[in-house]
């Protein structure tokens, strides 16, 4: 069973928080978000749980995508371990400004992106969130930056869309298709304000 000790909590979110914590066993730092016990909260995370069980059959590093390390509860809280990546992709943006990014720096990272996107398609998922603070580069200081998609709390599974939405699978790839495309778009336009 993994467990895990705080070290630093730095981030919230809608559904709890994000803290740095040393697993008890490997002794490995990694990322732990912590779900809220509220109602509702506990059901996002383990569909949370199922995408990211799903995604384990790929390469973290060659598919940009955050490595989940297991999860555990801790009291009421539902916790999700994750590898340690650097900053959000938003924050690096903001600590380059004014400047930006360079075509030659942001053409890496749209690739990536693509890479992930390509690979959570090929899995069935749609990813749903795709923004800066939802992108970690993984080493700030390494160039080209590496980057992973992460938080795939609002994410689901193509079937589980269909059963909702009714329609019929053709139209739900060409909505997939569309989100994602859109996400992509929205995803530049955010790069292009900073």
């Amino acid at each position: 069973m993994l467990q895990a000790t705080a070290i630093r909590y730095p981030r919230e979110g809608s559904f709890g928080i994000v803290a740095k914590c040393r697993n008890t066993e490997t002794t490995k730092i990694e990322a732990v978000k912590v779900n809220k016990s509220e109602e509702g909260v506990l059901e996002v995370a383990m569909d949370e749980i199922a995408i990211l069980k799903r995604l384990r059959r790929l390469n973290p590093d060659t598919c940009n995508i955050v490595q989940c390390n297991g999860f555990f509860f801790d009291k009421e809280n539902i916790c999700i371990s994750f590898e340690l990546l650097d900053l959000s992709l938003q924050d690096y943006l903001q600590e380059k400004n004014p400047r930006g990014l360079t075509t030659r720096e942001l053409r890496p990272i749209l690739h990536q992106l693509a890479t992930a996107l390509s690979h959570l398609h090929s899995s069935g998922i749609i990813h749903a969130d795709l923004k800066p603070p939802n992108v970690m580069v993984v080493n700030r200081h390494e160039q080209p930056l590496k980057v992973k998609l992460i938080d795939f709390g609002v994410a689901r599974l193509v079937s589980a869309v269909t059963k909702v939405t009714g329609w019929a699978p053709s139209i739900i790839v060409h909505q997939k298709c569309y989100l994602e495309y859109h996400s992509m778009s929205q995803l530049i336009c955010g790069l292009w304000d900073y």
